[in-house]
């Protein structure tokens, strides 16, 4: 471990560990402040960085973020900050290069996290259970006859019909108000407009909305 090889277990870690007589070297020529010995001796340890990214990262983030990515990051970070560090020896570089990874990774993590929590609410099928309050209340609110009895399957088909027909704006802030239940007051801020504003713009969505379902079931 004090010439900065990790731990080989098989033949496999073998190739992950950098080479042994130049280590030394390029440590010492390092610390000194050489640049060219500081991209030698982290590249060293691209194939071990490597080969831990890869065993760390959740199947479905690979398709995401690439392990080769994530220590490409490593390496950049590590380069730069290797001037204002101090190691005794090659294995602190090691295990520094592994916390550098490993913070890469919960990164990685977090925002593919965060992303699925966005594209899901995006996503959101309108006739999942989670749509089912907001389908109803768009079906009577926008409904012209109300003698006319509907199935829940008709009664999304024409909401989702409807909606399409809307343009972008329309769409974006009905979906914002009864999908994700912002107020009107959170609707103003994400489109910097005043909170009467964006009643009004709510106001002539679903007078159009209406409009297109007055479409649908004259047709």
């Amino acid at each position: 471990m004090e010439d900065g090889r990790p731990h080989v277990t098989n033949s496999r870690d073998k190739k992950t560990a950098p080479p042994a007589a130049k280590v030394s070297a390029w440590f010492k020529a390092a610390r000194d402040g050489q640049s060219s010995a500081i991209d030698q001796l982290l590249e060293a340890y691209r194939p071990l960085l490597l080969k831990l990214a890869n065993d760390q990262l959740d199947p479905e983030l690979r398709q995401k973020a690439a392990a080769s990515d994530l220590v490409q990051n490593s390496l950049i970070k590590a380069t730069l900050a290797f001037p204002t560090c101090q190691f005794d020896k090659v294995q602190d570089v090691v295990s520094w290069l592994q916390e550098i990874l490993a913070n890469e990774i919960v990164t990685a993590h977090r925002r593919y996290r965060k992303a699925k929590k966005r594209d899901a609410r995006r996503e959101r099928p309108i006739n999942s259970a989670h749509s089912r309050m907001w389908i109803d209340y768009l079906a009577i609110h926008a409904r012209t006859d109300d003698s006319v009895t509907l199935s829940r399957q008709d009664d999304i088909t024409r909401v989702r019909v409807a909606l399409d027909c809307l343009p972008p704006h329309y769409r974006q802030v009905i979906t914002w108000r009864i999908v994700d239940g912002l107020k009107f007051g959170r609707i103003a801020v994400k489109l910097d407009r005043t909170e009467d504003a964006v009643r009004m713009l709510w106001n002539r969505a679903m007078r159009r909305l209406k409009s297109e379902l007055r479409k649908l079931e004259a047709s």
